[in-house]
């Protein structure tokens, strides 16, 4: 019992993290002392789980989807035994993440979109983030290292304070190495003030589970990282996040961003669960030493 509320705790957690900027942003709460996810998966559907007692080993999320639209009337029961099946097939394994991302694309499909509300007045300028150059400038790799491609996102900037996610798909422990060796070549990523990272990956040879994670400094962040890595069900790949500290203390806000980048860059490289077990798309990855 113990170990399953640890796992409840995490992976509410990671779909907090997850979710953390999202437009209808999901929220967490105890209802008769049960674990209770709400979130808007469509403009006009709202979604609650229920994390009844015996999750997720025993029983099943219980999903309730509420709307005035008289279409979720024939959609609502198969939608909702979709997620019965979805924890199945995922061998009753934590599974609202890939509940949620489910049912937000079945929706997108079979229900119209609500008229366009009113645009929203444009924020001030002092609010607007400017694009800055990537601190990350790929180097060459020294041959002998087994190193496996290297993909950098997008620079994130709040109060002078610089972010940004990379990412390696490694099948073995040499080349999540060789990746972070290939890093930390170059200058600028010496000199962050952090290199928060985690993996995960299958080890074939062995026939286990191996993953790992550093915080750098930056308590928890690691462990908050594989968190992620574990609820998204992404396989055979590290995330690094780098941060330039700015000389402005950002409190929470700072955990929100790696969190936001490491699922991003995830997402963006074709890590995503679907079906209960994790997928990736034959996206070919940018090689260390281009420019971007």
């Amino acid at each position: 019992m113990e170990e399953e509320a640890a796992a409840v705790e995490e992976e509410l957690e990671a779909l907090q993290m997850i979710y953390i900027g999202d437009e209808d942003a999901l929220s967490c709460g105890l209802v008769c002392q049960r674990p209770v996810i709400t979130m808007k998966v469509h403009p006009c559907v709202l979604l609650t789980i229920t994390l009844p007692v015996g999750y997720p080993s025993i029983a099943a999320p219980v999903v309730s989807l509420q709307s005035s639209m008289w279409q979720m009337d024939s959609l609502r029961a198969s939608l909702e035994q979709g997620v019965q099946q979805l924890w199945e097939e995922g061998e009753r394994q934590p599974c609202c993440y890939a509940a949620i991302e489910q049912l937000r694309t079945s929706l997108a499909a079979r229900l119209p979109e609500p008229e366009d509300p009113p645009a929203k007045p444009s924020p001030e300028k002092a609010d607007v983030v400017e694009a800055v150059e990537a601190p990350f400038v790929a180097e060459e790799v020294v041959e002998e290292w087994d190193c496996p491609g290297v993909v950098s996102g997008e620079v994130l900037t709040d109060r002078k304070s610089h972010f940004q996610a990379h990412l390696a798909v490694c099948s073995s422990k040499s080349q999540v190495d060789g990746a972070l060796w290939a890093l930390y070549q170059n200058n600028k990523i010496q000199r962050a003030t952090h290199n928060m990272w985690a993996y995960r990956l299958w080890d074939e040879d062995r026939g286990v589970q191996r993953a790992d994670n550093d915080d750098d400094g930056e308590d928890a962040a690691g462990a908050k990282m594989a968190a992620l890595l574990d609820v998204m069900g992404a396989q055979n790949v590290l995330v690094v996040v780098s941060r330039w500290y700015g000389g402005i203390h950002l409190g929470p806000d700072r955990f929100k961003h790696i969190a936001n980048l490491t699922q991003q860059i995830l997402t963006a490289n074709g890590f995503q669960r679907r079906g209960g077990k994790a997928s990736r798309s034959s996206k070919k990855d940018k090689k260390m030493g281009e420019k971007k």
